[in-house]
């Protein structure tokens, strides 16, 4: 069918577990929120831009 038997039973396994949850796509990066600005700054800086 296209795919591999150790990816079937990969997919299959996942289903079983967690149903069509388990087979949605996941990211995983972690946000690096050490390079955010304050929300309060970023409203003033667009308030002062627009």
């Amino acid at each position: 069918m296209g795919y591999s038997r150790g990816t079937f039973y990969r997919v299959k396994n996942a289903y079983e577990e967690g149903g069509m949850e388990a087979l949605i796509e996941k990211t995983k990066r972690v946000p690096n929120l050490k390079n955010r600005i304050p929300e309060d700054v970023e409203a003033a800086i667009l308030e002062l831009t627009l």
